[in-house]
């Protein structure tokens, strides 16, 4: 009992909306003034302000003014709030970058329900299966990291954000598909060394990962259904609907492939 949070031990309900609405007040609250006397927040306190208000206004379109603080342009609902987050990051030095990734944790912690995100490297990702997760996506992004797999790394991400953004907004998950294609799609071709399309890149590509017959299979199955969105409007017709398990699949599967190659790779 004693390390049961507080509605955990008297039985409370929860949700999920007013957890999140908590989570952009406390974020809000750690920016709303230069001068906080708890030294668990001096460093996040000497931030280039002037510098993150004009990151800010830029990301979100905002006119800039100076009289404003950073909490006035930090959006008030959740994804907007992460988004902030992310640009906040960016803009700031390496030792302000720790401390406010610590504050971030702590609140993610503290909740008391899963938000269903993780901040790492600066930006928010889903969360899904944490085994999972840790295997076919932070392996992944951890991997390829490099400037070398940036056409690799930035439609994975952007696929991850797009998946984020779908809680709110379910087309979202068909924009997730596309991107995460793409993704596998430019692996394919800095694996092979060539610049084919996935489709043309297929048997090589299961050739060159020693991969027997059934996931020659089970790669042309992944192809086929990701065509099925991402050359929808070009032929007319109408896109499949779409749930966030089977959208977080397709992203284990292309991590699992993504990370076959970097294994096999590894092991040359």
């Amino acid at each position: 009992m004693k390390n049961l949070k507080f509605h955990e031990r008297f039985k409370l309900p929860t949700n999920l909306n007013e957890e999140q609405r908590r989570f952009v007040q406390a974020i809000k609250n750690l920016f709303q003034t230069d001068k906080l006397d708890d030294r668990e927040y001096h460093q996040i306190t000497q931030i280039p302000r002037d510098k993150v208000k004009e990151a800010l206004a830029s990301y979100f379109g905002k006119a800039l003014d100076y009289y404003k603080t950073v909490q006035d342009y930090i959006p008030s609902d959740f994804l907007g709030c992460l988004e902030a987050l992310g640009v906040i990051y960016k803009s700031i030095y390496a030792q302000n970058q720790r401390q406010l990734d610590l504050h971030i944790q702590k609140l993610l912690k503290e909740s008391k329900i899963d938000l269903g995100v993780k901040f790492e490297s600066g930006q928010f990702f889903p969360e899904g299966s944490k085994l999972l997760d840790e295997k076919l996506v932070d392996d992944v992004l951890n991997c390829l990291i490099p400037k070398k797999h940036k056409n690799i790394l930035d439609p994975f991400k952007r696929g991850l954000e797009r998946y984020l953004e779908s809680t709110k907004d379910k087309s979202k998950l068909k924009d997730t598909i596309e991107n995460i294609y793409e993704a596998l799609e430019a692996f394919a071709k800095f694996f092979n060394n060539n610049d084919k399309d996935l489709s043309g890149n297929k048997e090589q590509l299961i050739k060159n990962l020693k991969l027997n017959k059934y996931y020659k299979e089970m790669l042309s199955q992944y192809i086929e259904y990701a065509c099925m969105f991402r050359h929808a409007i070009r032929q007319k017709i109408p896109r499949p609907e779409l749930n966030k398990n089977e959208v977080e699949a397709f992203i284990y599967l292309t991590g699992l492939f993504i990370r076959l190659g970097i294994k096999s790779s590894n092991n040359q």
